[in-house]
């Protein structure tokens, strides 16, 4: 029901001669998200790259969430290794081809997004590593979210020495555990 509205939403749309934007992508993307199954975010992100509107950090948290949902972490790790290597790039011109392709720097959200699926799907070593990068990278801070998560991943898989490890890595970064770091 909500694929078909957002569809007939974007057909009216092109009917008026007003051009899908940014903004009403993201707006699809977050009733998909809410109700719709995860390939439905995958399907209108690939109407966007069609229409050729950029997509920004909402649109691709939103992809991660969905292969997070779907289970495919790998395709989950290669869109945020994509949007680090976009933070590296230089821009390219504005209305060009390039610059539609041009994936958003990743931020916190995609860190944990990824981190988090990773944890659960006990890749505890996987989640490490990316909670490690983006502690070199010094592009965000973890927060309470991102240190339990991979705390929770070594706790699910039956290592509580690593588990241990980055709760006083936690700490010694001054961030506050929550419940479920302790659980």
């Amino acid at each position: 029901a909500v694929e078909a509205a957002t569809s007939e939403m974007m057909r009216t749309c092109d009917a008026c001669g007003c051009k899908p934007s940014m903004p009403m992508y993201n707006h699809a993307f977050a009733a998909l998200s809410r109700h719709a199954p995860p390939e439905a975010v995958l399907s209108w992100t690939a109407r966007m790259r069609h229409a050729g509107v950029p997509l920004d950090l909402i649109a691709c948290n939103m992809q991660l969430k969905a292969h997070a949902a779907m289970g495919d972490l790998r395709a989950a790790t290669r869109l945020l290794t994509g949007m680090l290597r976009a933070a590296d790039a230089p821009a390219p011109p504005p209305g060009t081809a390039a610059a539609a392709a041009q994936l958003p720097p990743p931020d916190e959200v995609s860190f944990n997004t990824v981190i988090a699926a990773l944890a659960h799907a006990r890749k505890p070593g996987e989640a490490e590593a990316l909670l490690i990068q983006m502690l070199d990278l010094g592009l965000h801070r973890p927060s309470t979210v991102t240190f339990t998560s991979v705390i929770t991943g070594f706790a699910l898989s039956s290592q509580p020495e690593r588990a241990t490890k980055w709760l006083r890595r936690m700490l010694d970064a001054r961030i506050m555990p929550d419940a479920r770091a302790f659980n």
